[in-house]
């Protein structure tokens, strides 16, 4: 924002401060001055660097009141002609309240349309803005002046004169002023007549109803469009304009009627029409009621740690154009609002403080109980997940969060997977990093290529990182953000001990960490077979669950996706979403005691149908057996000439101990017929002999 000093002293005529003591004490104050600029025949600007709740301060007429308060004087504003307001919605129509509940428009007739004369010209150059003609120049110097945005239509171009304000329809297009075709987001504020759009709100005009030589007749816009829609639609459109940045950070709802009447005064003195004298309104409009906020005295000597005086509190506000009414613990302020900044009682305090002088302000010590720093709950976990998976000898990466188009489709080949509906960047870097990842797996699987390529074979990475989920594209709201866990092994394992030797990689290794992982965090881990995930070797695939719920997936990566990042040994892969584990984690350790007793042990050789996975098998007998059964474990699996075709031998040990007594062969051989029984019966299978 720049400021044009003599058009300050104009607002504030007992101003008698040099420009640079102005810059210095706006510094001081709390509005940063970022340059003071020398132009000639004695002039300045003085340039600011806002912070983006002072909005107010984008205009000369807050800015004269912000100076006035820092020097005790008073902002002289220009009072100018009332016009009355006729609430016509045959001519404004608001179809988007929501969006725009105000709209208020001026109609200028019999326009001579020309150039400014050269003092308008010079402010406006001064402040940045080049002069176009006298209808542009006006709708700028207001917005500068007032810090109301406005837009000039050529009336004649409006169908029945009449201004429809709605939101934009799918797919619907526009011609914008700078001839260029654009098609904002459904829900866009339009800015339209009862046929087609003439302008998008907050945003551009529309080519269509440019004011041009040959216009006679305008209709000067002043309207409060939702800050939130313009900043959403000049971000997309890419067009961030000096009306948009202050629809942005909010404009005052009491300043479309004090803007046009500034129209009315201009497009007098500078004889360029006949203005109406009335304005035009799509909505009953009256300027908003001073936010009343109660000030105590003793609230604010607590927030400022020391006593100001009354005068001090009361010039300080009154001067910033604050109404104040004593009261017995204070005082009741009126908060103009054009202060969008200013909503509660500290806000108050604030303003006093930073204009009686922050540099009053006596050096105290800070007092109370400092509060002791500590990890949370689930950082804890994470530590405890990183420290199971380093002594596992894995290597943690860390990845961009930004992937390429082509390496989401090389791990996910399935047009229609819903993982590839990834956000996209509007501006990225470079095609590497266009989209925002939705897996873990191809930036693993890049480190594995890499790695391979500097004849580094021997792997074992993990990835603990966020994935990005849309729930719609184009993005209208925040994606969903899930920690999730990679796992990639290949080659083989660091040998553990100088005496030990390297063991290649295999799905029991990857399954073996998350054993170890699961355990930490107090679950145990549970798979269920899956041949359909084209990504996996179909016989070396597991879905990860937890609470029965899937939430990752395990297994050895299949050869067509191996080709396809150009691995040439065996790779295994697992991802698993981290942020379901760590909320229902509950790594407590519970203590058994040791029997005294003697173990009985079984073996147990089932022929079952080669469909029936040994982990299915396993969990039955845990499900028939009962308290005796202390543990079981897979010891071989067989296929061949002795066992029928589509059949394999699975053989299991079975332990089983009492913590009471020493078990008598007849109980063990109970319930190992118990067993056998169950599992017959659910699977029809057979006891090999």
């Amino acid at each position: 924002m720049k400021i044009l000093y003599s058009w300050l002293k104009e607002l504030v005529p007992d101003l008698k401060a040099d420009a640079q003591t102005v810059a210095t004490a706006l510094t001081d104050a709390g509005v940063e001055v970022d340059g003071l600029v020398e132009l000639p025949d004695q002039e300045y600007v003085i340039e600011l660097d806002l912070t983006p709740n002072r909005s107010d301060c984008l205009s000369m007429w807050g800015l004269a009141y912000e100076v006035a308060a820092i020097f005790g004087l008073k902002a002289e504003l220009p009072q100018d002609e009332e016009l009355p307001i006729l609430v016509d919605a045959n001519k404004i129509q608001l179809a988007a309240p929501q969006l725009c509940p105000y709209y208020l428009g001026l109609i200028l007739e019999d326009v001579k349309i020309g150039p400014s004369p050269d003092w308008l010209v010079k402010r406006l150059e001064a402040l940045g803005m080049r002069g176009i003609n006298n209808i542009v120049d006006i709708t700028n110097y207001v917005m500068l002046e007032t810090g109301q945005p406005l837009h000039a239509f050529d009336y004649d171009c409006l169908v029945d004169h009449k201004i429809v304000v709605r939101e934009s329809k799918e797919d619907e297009e526009i011609i914008t002023l700078d001839n260029q075709l654009r098609k904002p987001e459904a829900g866009t504020i339009y800015i339209c007549d009862p046929e087609k759009a003439i302008g998008i709100g907050g945003v551009m005009g529309g080519l269509n109803s440019e004011t041009t030589e040959q216009t006679k007749n305008i209709f000067f816009e002043a309207a409060y469009f939702d800050r939130r829609s313009i900043r959403r639609t000049a971000k997309a459109l890419d067009l961030r304009s000096e009306a948009a940045l202050r629809f942005e950070k909010g404009v005052d709802p009491s300043g479309l009627y004090k803007a046009l009447q500034r129209v009315y005064y201009y497009s007098q003195l500078l004889k360029i029409g006949q203005p109406q004298k009335e304005i035009l309104s799509g909505s009953t409009y009256a300027p908003q009621a001073d936010r009343q906020i109660l000030l105590s005295r003793k609230y604010l000597d607590e927030r400022i740690g020391m006593s100001f005086s009354d005068q001090q509190v009361e010039e300080s506000l009154q001067n910033l154009g604050f109404a104040l009414s004593p009261t017995e613990s204070g005082w009741q302020v009126g908060v103009p609002s054009r202060r969008q900044d200013v909503q509660e009682e500290v806000d108050l305090t604030e303003e006093v403080s930073r204009l009686v002088g922050l540099d009053q302000l006596p050096a105290v010590l800070p007092e109370g109980a400092s509060t002791q720093g500590g990890l949370n709950k689930e950082q804890k976990l994470l530590q405890k997940v990183h420290r199971v998976l380093n002594k596992r000898g894995l290597n943690e990466a860390l990845n961009y969060s930004f992937i390429s188009k082509k390496e989401l489709k090389d791990v996910f080949q399935d047009e229609n997977h819903p993982l590839l509906q990834a956000i996209p960047l509007k501006n990225p870097m470079t095609e590497a990093q266009e989209i925002m990842r939705t897996s873990l797996l191809p930036g693993l699987l890049k480190n594995l290529r890499d790695n391979q390529n500097r004849q580094n074979l021997d792997i074992g990475l993990y990835e603990i990182g966020r994935i990005y989920l849309p729930e719609q594209l184009p993005l209208r709201d925040l994606p969903s953000e899930e920690l999730h866990l990679g796992v990639a092994l290949t080659g083989s394992s660091q040998a553990l001990g100088w005496q030990l030797a390297k063991e290649p990689y295999d799905f029991y290794h990857l399954k073996g960490i998350l054993e170890d992982l699961m355990s930490v965090l107090g679950w145990p881990l549970a798979l269920k077979e899956k041949q359909d995930d084209p990504r996996f070797h179909p016989y070396q695939c597991a879905e990860i669950l937890f609470n029965g719920r899937a939430i990752g997936i395990m297994g050895a990566i299949h050869p067509d996706l191996a080709e396809n990042w150009d691995l040439n040994q065996k790779a295994f892969l697992a991802e698993l979403n981290l942020d379901l584990v760590l909320k229902l984690a509950d790594p407590k350790i519970n203590y058994k005691p040791l029997s005294r007793y003697q173990s009985s042990k079984r073996d147990l050789a089932l022929v079952v149908e080669n469909s029936i996975s040994a982990q299915a098998v396993l969990a039955t007998i845990k499900l028939a057996a009962g308290d005796l059964l202390e543990n079981v474990e897979l010891f071989d699996v067989y296929r061949g000439s002795q066992i029928k075709a589509g059949h394999k031998s699975l053989a299991f040990s079975l332990t089983y101990r009492a913590q009471d007594r020493t078990l008598t062969d007849a109980e063990v051989a109970k319930a190992h017929n118990e067993i056998l029984q169950f599992l017959n019966d659910y699977y029809q299978s057979e006891l090999r002999q």
